[in-house]
C-alpha cells in the first residue's frame, strides 16, 4: 500500500546562520519528535559536496568535493577551519575516525588525513589502482579502512600502513556501496551495472556470511546501532531491511534511493531520494516500519546524509550544492 509523504516545505534560507527556529541544545530526533523536523544551518560551500562525514565528537563535519577539493567545517557556527586540494579529480567518499578521516577519489587515490588539531594534513595515500575510488567505510575500532575501487572489488586495508589484507568481490562492475556494522564483525558491500543485491562479509578473514537478494541494484547500505539491522536503499525506490540474512521488511520510498542512515540513539531510519525528499521512519518494530515525515531537503538528488553522533542533527549535501543541517523544533 503506498503512504502518504507528508512534505514539510522550506521556508526562506538564511545561509550561513542559524534560522531563528534553531535551537542551542536541539532535542534528540526520535520517533515522538521527527514528524517536527526543520532547516536550521546551512553550510556554504563552492562546490558540490559529493560525501560528507561527522568527527566522533560531532564537532567537526568533513565534505568531500566536486571540485576536487576536501573540507573541514567547525559544527559551532558552519565555518570552514581546513581545506586542502590534495586530490586531482573529484572526491566522491569521505569517513572520519576519533584522529584522522580518509577521502577517496576518481584520481585513483585514497588519502589518510591527520585531523587532530582540526586541521587537514596528509598522513598517508593508498595509491596504484588502474580504477576510480568512491565509496569506502572505517572500522569501528579505527584499524581498517574498506573502500570499493571501481575493478569490482572491496579492498581492507590496514589504516596505519595501507597494506591491503584482504579483498572482496561484489560482483559488479562498480563497487556502490561499503558499509561496517557498528561491532566491527561484518562488512557488507554491494556492486552495480549490472549486479543486484549485497554480500555481507566476515571483518575478520572476508569470508562470505550472507547474501542479500535487494531486487534492484543497491545504491546505499547502513547498519543500525546493534549490529543486527541493515538498511539496503536502491534504485527502485524500495529499502529492504535485513536481520541476520533474512529480510524482514520493505519500505516504499517511492524514488531512486540515494542514501540511508540510522539514528545512532533513536530507533529512527533516514532514506534519501533522488528528488531532494528525505523520508523519515520509525523502526522501533523493524518488521513494521512506519513513515514519520517527508521532508523536502533540496532542489537536486541528496547525495549524502548523516547523523550527528549525539542524534540531534541530520545534515543532508546535495547536487544542488546545498549542505543543510536539520533538527526538530
Amino acid at each position: 500500500m503506498k503512504k502518504m509523504i507528508l512534505l514539510a516545505l522550506l521556508g526562506a534560507l538564511v545561509v550561513g546562520v542559524v534560522s531563528a527556529q534553531a535551537t542551542a541544545t536541539p532535542a534528540p530526533i526520535a520517533p515522538d519528535t521527527a514528524g517536527g523536523l526543520q532547516f536550521a544551518l546551512e553550510i556554504v560551500t563552492p562546490d558540490v559536496v559529493n560525501a560528507l562525514a561527522f568527527s566522533p565528537d560531532g564537532s567537526l563535519l568533513l565534505t568531500a568535493n566536486q571540485d576536487t577539493s576536501v573540507r573541514l567545517y567547525s559544527l559551532a557556527d558552519g565555518e570552514q577551519v581546513s581545506e586542502s586540494y590534495e586530490h586531482f579529480s573529484f572526491v566522491k567518499g569521505a569517513a572520519f575516525a576519533e584522529s584522522f578521516a580518509v577521502t577517496s577519489g576518481w584520481d585513483h587515490t585514497l588519502i589518510v588525513w591527520d585531523t587532530s588539531d582540526e586541521t587537514l594534513a596528509v598522513r598517508s595515500q593508498i595509491t596504484g589502482y588502474d580504477a576510480v575510488i568512491e565509496h569506502l567505510a572505517i572500522s569501528p575500532d579505527g584499524t581498517r579502512i574498506a573502500f570499493g575501487v571501481g575493478d569490482g572489488r572491496v579492498r581492507v586495508a590496514d589504516a596505519a600502513t595501507g597494506d591491503v589484507l584482504f579483498e572482496l568481490p561484489v560482483g559488479a562492475l562498480r563497487v556502490t556501496a561499503v558499509a561496517y556494522s557498528p561491532d566491527g564483525s561484518q562488512i557488507t558491500v554491494a556492486g552495480g551495472f549490472p549486479a543486484s543485491g549485497a554480500l555481507t562479509y566476515d571483518a575478520t578473514d572476508g569470508s562470505v556470511l550472507a547474501s542479500l537478494a535487494h531486487p534492484a541494484t543497491v545504491t546505499s547500505l547502513a547498519y543500525a546501532p546493534d549490529s543486527l539491522l541493515l538498511a539496503v536503499g536502491g534504485d527502485d525506490g524500495s529499502v529492504t531491511l535485513w536481520r541476520e540474512g533474512e529480510q524482514i521488511a520493505s519500505l516504499e520510498v517511492n524514488d531512486w534511493v540515494t542514501d540511508v542512515v540510522f539514528s545512532p540513539t533513536a530507533p529512527i531510519l533516514v532514506a534519501a531520494r533522488q528528488d531532494g525528499v528525505m523520508t523519515v521512519w520509525d523502526v522501533t518494530d523493524p518488521a513494521s516500519p512506519a513513515l514519520i515525515v517527508g521532508v523536502v531537503a533540496a532542489d537536486a538528488a541528496i547525495n549524502d546524509v548523516a547523523f550527528q553522533p549525539d542524534g540531534t542533527r541530520l545534515v543532508t549535501a546535495s547536487a544542488d550544492g546545498s549542505v543543510r543541517l536539520w533538527q526538530v523544533k
